[in-house]
């Protein structure tokens, strides 16, 4: 190896430590503000790929995580019906997130929208269980529940939710819109139609409303758990996205 090369990986290796250095002394900073006290002696910084994961691992046991996500760590984990409601992704996902969500809420829409992402971010470790939840108030709020279990008895439920949900909202949406639909799913549309005000129907919605009561939750979509631990209305998709993230660590 001649000076020139020496000096090079000098420089290389100088640079990683100062890294190193940073990312210690930024993990001890955020500790401190957090918690009001120092966390214990972490673990040496190895000129390795893994540094990152053992700095993770040693942060998630200290106080710093438990003040950081407060929602998440200690809290009680509900034991959330599934049954046969509607999901996506694999079944043994790291994380399955249960959705509480009115179709007719624009905040409802925004996080679904954000959660579909999370699959995306994660493919194959997150599994998104979708649970009726009608109570805005709105006029369609009921009518669009329906409308999607409808569907769910014809197999169709995810591209009706997609519909609703993830694909740019039509200015307006009545009758002429749903059957519309139906007719672009090639749904049997008199099944469609008679189911929409069935028992049956009304029944599935009724025992996700009864399950969100069991969870102690309370009136105003969108509601979430993660692994069981409640999310009331999150704040943010970040919120939301750290929680998942934070899970996908345990």
């Amino acid at each position: 190896m001649n000076i020139a090369s020496q000096e090079l990986e000098l420089k290389v290796v100088s640079k990683r430590a100062k890294v190193c250095s940073m990312f210690k002394k930024t993990a001890v900073v955020l500790c401190t503000l957090t918690c009001g006290q120092l966390p214990g002696e972490a673990p040496a910084l190895a000129d390795s790929g893994n540094q990152r994961a053992d700095y993770t691992a040693w942060l998630k046991d200290h106080t710093y995580w438990r003040k950081l996500h407060p929602e998440y760590v200690g809290q009680m984990i509900y034991d959330v019906p599934i049954g046969k409601s509607p999901s996506i992704g694999p079944v043994d996902a790291k994380v399955t997130i249960v959705e509480f969500v009115d179709f007719s809420d624009s905040y409802s829409r925004q996080l679904a929208v954000g959660c579909h992402s999370l699959m995306m971010r994660y493919p194959g470790r997150v599994r998104i269980v979708f649970k009726n939840y009608p109570n805005s108030g709105g006029s369609n709020s009921l009518t669009e529940h329906k409308v999607a279990m409808a569907a769910l008895l014809q197999g169709k439920f995810w591209p009706i939710y997609s519909r609703l949900f993830l694909l740019p909202r039509e200015k307006t949406r009545d009758e002429s819109t749903y059957l519309r639909w139906a007719k672009e799913l090639n749904l049997d549309i008199d099944k469609f139609q008679h189911d929409r005000n069935s028992v049956e129907v009304t029944r599935l919605i009724e025992s996700d409303i009864a399950d969100a009561r069991s969870c102690q939750m309370t009136l105003g979509a969108p509601k979430f758990f993660l692994n069981g631990r409640r999310v009331m209305t999150p704040k943010s998709m970040d919120e939301l996205a750290s929680g998942v993230e934070f899970e996908l660590m345990e």
